[in-house]
């Protein structure tokens, strides 16, 4: 029997959850172009928005799919079918990415492992060399598998608890890596882990409480700080030069999951929904396929600008992807009839 409350009645049609993922992918979008070309962009600190992405989605599979969770192996088979085919993608674009650079042999099979999303922790540096925000994606898809083993049939206090147990975990683990980094390289990886399951567990847990009728509900525009505070605090860490800890600290356990809470309860005005819609749309085709663009722009800088290159590229590429490859009847939850998977 699952602790899950059914509350058939409640509405999924948050749009601005949408385009909350679309800010938070184009943001990590902006800081990994800002590492490879060494811009000047005061958004070093929006790997952050992986929590965000983490919270995100405990709180849509939580609210969309829970309540018709009963089989784990035919959720885990919707996850991956859900996510498989840009993974791919983005695996065959980050050896293509690199041919010339490295043996073909060694670059093949490489790339059938990451289209696998089989970490490289026999190696040192990031887990997955050929598109390094994959880390994440197998993080994701974990935290999905103990969604359907255990969270689905746990009470909403005993996620509470969960939630803070990992809280606290997930605090030490930041000051002992110094920063909330943690799950890209095999070194440290498992401390990467109470950086997921607090995110997750906790957005499993409001979506509760949501289902439940028994979230806040916020009226005017509070729709726009929800909407925008979130890169606004990400670049103040960069701008008053914030200790790396205690900055990830309070944004990842605190400023984050309360600015969430505020857009679940905020009322999104009809006239930004379409636009929001569309940019949780291209969210996690851009995210899932950024890297091996930036690498390519970096090979024709004799040719183009890499910037230039990057900002045309990228975005078109995840739009021809939400288009070709991305599931148009979950693609937009103001559509009012389900929500996207959350991750970016």
């Amino acid at each position: 029997m699952t602790g899950a409350p059914n509350n058939a009645a409640i509405s999924t049609r948050l749009p601005l959850l949408d385009g909350l993922r679309g800010i938070a992918a184009l943001a990590v979008f902006v800081y990994h172009m800002v590492a490879q070309f060494g811009l000047s962009v005061p958004l070093g600190r929006s790997y952050l928005f992986v929590d965000f992405f983490f919270l995100l989605s405990g709180f849509v599979l939580g609210l969309a799919a829970e309540p018709r969770l009963t089989d784990w192996r035919r959720f885990m088979t919707s996850r991956v079918r859900r996510l498989w085919p840009v993974i791919a993608l983005g695996a065959v674009l980050g050896g293509a990415a690199m041919l010339g650079q490295v043996p073909v042999g060694g670059l093949v099979m490489s790339t059938m492992l990451a289209m696998a999303l089989v970490p490289a922790f026999w190696q040192s540096g990031v887990l997955y060399p050929l598109n390094t925000p994959h880390w994440s994606l197998l993080l994701e898809l974990l935290a999905n598998l103990v969604h359907g083993l255990l969270l689905v049939r746990l009470k909403e206090r005993t996620l509470w608890y969960l939630t803070a147990v990992s809280g606290v975990l997930l605090v030490a683990a930041i000051m002992v890596h110094g920063s909330n980094t943690s799950g890209v390289a095999a070194e440290g990886w498992l401390l990467g882990l109470p950086r997921v399951a607090f995110a997750y567990v906790l957005g499993v847990a409001l979506a509760r409480r949501y289902r439940a009728g028994s979230m806040p509900r916020f009226g005017g525009i509070a729709w726009l700080p929800a909407l925008t505070l979130p890169l606004l605090f990400i670049a103040a860490l960069d701008v008053f030069k914030i200790d790396d800890a205690l900055g990830d600290i309070v944004v990842s356990v605190v400023l984050f999951p309360a600015l969430f809470v505020l857009a679940i309860g905020a009322t999104l005005p009809q006239a930004f929904e379409r636009s929001c819609a569309e940019l949780g749309r291209i969210s996690y085709p851009l995210y899932a396929t950024h890297m091996p663009v930036l690498w390519l722009a970096g090979r024709l800088e004799d040719i183009i600008a890499p910037v230039t290159f990057s900002i045309i590229v990228a975005p078109a590429l995840a739009l021809v992807v939400a288009n070709r490859l991305e599931p148009r009847a979950g693609a937009a939850s103001s559509k009012g009839k389900t929500v996207q998977a959350a991750t970016a």
